[in-house]
């Protein structure tokens, strides 16, 4: 067996060239939810705080129940799930097209435009 070129001109390097490409161009809502957290984080851990310490100052509360409130709330409203959540499902959807022999060349915006389509239409070239 004889090869013509390198491993890094073949066909399947160029696949994955697309698709790596393809993951780094984010979504619109994937955007939305970068600067959505961006102000959201350093809001509820204002809250936290606020909620840890103004209640003990002013009330006869005792600490230990606003420490477990404030900790409540920082579980229950982390934005993490949503932050790392839409690059994990854009990442997952170019993969899974990428078996299917579909390449997904422009990311999360390609399949924005996908989502919004009601009647999918397919040419006589593919």
């Amino acid at each position: 067996v004889r090869t013509t070129g390198t491993a890094s001109e073949s066909t399947v390097a160029s696949i994955q060239a697309i698709v790596e490409e393809a993951q780094a161009k984010p979504s619109s809502i994937g955007v939305f939810v970068d600067r959505f957290a961006r102000f959201y984080t350093p809001a509820l851990l204002v809250f936290a705080v606020a909620v840890l310490f103004i209640p003990p100052l002013l009330t006869s509360q005792p600490f230990g129940a606003s420490l477990h409130t404030a900790l409540l709330i920082l579980v229950l409203a982390c934005p993490c799930s949503i932050v790392m959540a839409t690059p994990v499902a854009t990442a997952c959807a170019i993969a899974a097209a990428a078996r299917a022999q579909v390449l997904i060349k422009s990311g999360g915006v390609a399949l924005d435009r996908l989502g919004a389509l009601n009647t999918p239409r397919v040419g006589k070239k593919g």
